[in-house]
């Protein structure tokens, strides 16, 4: 695999989320690899049988069932090896509840799910122009990226 291609874990159990994600991804940035992983035990099952460094970005549900994706983030988090993997949570919710408490267990971003293709296509660009190191300026992403808490 080309170091210039992004390879994504997306742990998200919503098939409708999966989808929206995924041919988003293919209209944009059709080179993104995409492993989906269901649910937390899942995501730690294919991390463990994947090399290390494959992945250059997770994206966590929050609401995921049997283990929550906080819960995971923090569980990854305290891996050495992933330590430099960024992780984005992706979730419903821009409640500041959700939002401090992702950032406090090491969330590097998080993201609200849009609601219609637009919105998934709009979440596409940014993630691959931050991924890319240019962040789109003048691109609008409010509504899409909540910012840590002061």
């Amino acid at each position: 695999m080309s170091e210039d291609v992004l390879h994504i874990l997306l742990v998200e159990d919503n098939a409708g989320d999966v989808m929206s994600l995924q041919r988003s991804f293919r209209r944009i940035a059709p080179d993104t690899h995409i492993s989906v992983a269901t649910d937390a035990e899942a995501a730690i099952q294919h991390l463990a049988q994947t090399p290390q460094g494959t992945f250059g970005l997770l994206l966590l549900d929050i609401n995921l069932p049997r283990m929550s994706g906080i819960e995971l983030l923090r569980r990854l988090k305290s891996e050495s090896w992933l330590s430099n993997t960024p992780m984005l949570l992706l979730t419903t919710s821009d409640a500041p509840f959700d939002v401090k408490t992702g950032y406090a267990n090491g969330a590097d971003g998080f993201l609200v799910k849009p609601f219609n293709p637009e919105g998934y296509d709009r979440l596409v660009r940014f993630l691959i122009a931050t991924w890319n190191g240019d962040p789109l300026e003048d691109a609008d992403y409010s509504g899409l990226v909540v910012a840590p808490p002061q």
